[in-house]
């Protein structure tokens, strides 16, 4: 819990107070899928969570269709010849 608040508390300081670039690369550059895997396997993990199974599923779904969307977004650029 401690490591997952962390990474928001450091991501969140240049979010207050930077401009447009440093925002969106902030969001861009940092690893949300690394806190994310922990929390998905304290949650699948602890018996209290009926649903923690199905919230598995839809989390993974989520993060593939993320990468299915980042993907896509990328263009080739050939290197000057």
């Amino acid at each position: 819990d401690r490591f997952f608040l962390s990474m928001l508390f450091v991501s969140l300081l240049p979010i207050l107070f930077g401009d447009f670039v440093v925002q969106s690369r902030i969001l861009y550059n940092i690893p949300f899928q690394i806190p994310a895997s922990v929390m998905m396997y304290k949650i699948y993990s602890n018996p209290k969570i009926k649903f923690g199974k199905p919230l598995l599923v839809a989390l993974i779904l989520m993060q593939f269709n993320y990468a299915l969307r980042a993907m896509a977004n990328m263009y080739y650029v050939a290197p000057p010849s």
